[in-house]
């Protein structure tokens, strides 16, 4: 392949150069190019060894019981999947939020106690640089001062990530230090302030329904007494009289729920059918017999054909009875669970799990010292090779016998080595 290029105002073909005369080239260049890798290295090492600061990690697993608290009437609907993921995401934030973490540079004194990495000190001192010349040039922007605990506050944030997996309860959460001790203490405080601040929440909202479920709970008992009595009342007194004998009543109501029972009555009706066409071939119509055995099969008839109701009215009582009786258990279950949590006892509710406690961890996560160091070898080689193309394109100078009829076009009679 060949290129243009302009000497002496001559455009003359330039020959992009082969894989030997790169070779060539790099050895020409050898001296630079070990200049560049070695101050690609040199810096590498400078960066991840001195000034930045080795940052070390700890973890923690929560899980957070979504409270039936939420949805304290019987009635009510569940809680949808996207309206979970919603509440799942707000305790999320929560957790990650500026008051949280300002409790915790409180509790522990990070203000003061907060293990400060090179980076960021030379960071501050800049900022001290910036406000003494705000000082002088009278810049209110920059002459304003230094607050620790702020600064604990937004490294607290910086520092934290909260993660979860979906269809999963549980939170992930990992902290950054530059000590390892601190990591772990400050993400256990995070926890320990999170599981408070979730208590506390979860309180305020039992106390405010409190009362509305007692309320609740009266009605539903109301209700249930009334059922309870509107299905013993048509067990004992609603009874169907098919005959009085010595002054008992005889009655079918508490075998109605058997269909063997209507199908014994049937099958007696059938009897006494015939019965009553035998009688009516020997006597007359009008003969007491007859008139009381069609009265007797008139009043079965009537019972069975009443039975279908009688069953279904007996049906719709039960069922009565035992929503009623669903709805009070219900109701109670939700009193007992919100007075536990308003007296303070949520500890017995695990309302939020701490499934792995966090612990400190000596070994640094970052910088990766060996991998950042194996990197800026290849750099400062990559480096070094670009550089050494840069030279060789605006090397105009004429270096060999080729270049002088390739470059000039002119023929070569002869060459001294030295001179």
């Amino acid at each position: 392949m060949t290129a243009m290029q302009t000497r002496n105002g001559i455009d003359v073909e330039h020959e992009l150069p082969t894989r030997r005369e790169l070779l060539g080239l790099f050895f020409e260049y050898k001296r630079s190019v070990l200049v560049v890798l070695c101050t690609t290295i040199a810096v590498s090492a400078f960066l991840v060894y001195y000034l930045l600061s080795p940052s070390y990690e700890a973890k923690a697993k929560i899980i957070i019981n979504n409270s039936q608290l939420m949805q304290p009437l019987a009635d009510s609907a569940p809680q949808s999947d996207f309206e979970k993921v919603i509440d799942f995401n707000t305790q999320k934030d929560v957790m990650a939020s500026a008051t949280l973490a300002a409790a915790v540079v409180k509790q522990l004194n990070l203000k003061d106690t907060r293990t400060i990495g090179r980076m960021e000190k030379l960071s501050m001192w800049v900022g001290d640089i910036k406000r003494t010349l705000g000082k002088s040039l009278g810049i209110d922007s920059w002459a304003k001062p230094h607050d620790p605990e702020a600064a604990a506050i937004a490294a607290v944030l910086d520092n934290l990530m909260v993660e979860t997996a979906p269809e999963s309860k549980v939170l992930k959460l990992s902290y950054r230090a530059k000590n390892a001790q601190e990591s772990a203490d400050t993400l256990n405080a995070l926890v320990n302030e999170f599981q408070n601040f979730y208590n506390q929440t979860i309180r305020a909202q039992a106390n405010g329904i409190i009362d509305y479920l007692q309320n609740q709970l009266n009605d539903v008992t109301t209700r249930l007494e009334h059922s309870e009595k509107e299905l013993e009342h048509f067990r004992k007194n609603d009874r169907a009289v098919l005959s009085e004998r010595e002054g008992r009543v005889q009655s079918i109501v508490g075998i109605t729920d058997s269909t063997g029972a209507q199908d014994e009555i049937k099958i007696y009706i059938l009897k006494m059918e015939d019965e009553l066409r035998q009688l009516s071939s020997l006597f007359a119509a009008s003969d007491p017999r007859i008139v009381g055995l069609k009265a007797k099969l008139q009043s079965y008839v009537a019972l069975i054909n009443a039975i279908p109701e009688r069953e279904l009215e007996l049906h719709r009582l039960k069922r009565q009875f035992e929503l009623d009786q669903e709805s009070y258990l219900y109701m109670k279950k939700n009193l007992e669970k919100a007075t536990l949590i308003a007296e303070g006892q949520t500890d017995q509710m695990r309302l939020v799990t701490v499934l792995e406690k966090a612990e400190a961890n000596e070994d640094p996560v970052s910088p990766k010292r060996k991998l950042t160091m194996i990197l800026s070898v290849f750099l400062g080689t990559g480096l070094g090779l670009m550089l050494v193309l840069v030279l060789a394109y605006f090397d105009h100078s004429i270096g060999s016998v080729k270049d002088v009829s390739t470059h000039l076009g002119l023929r070569t009679i002869g060459s001294l080595r030295k001179i």
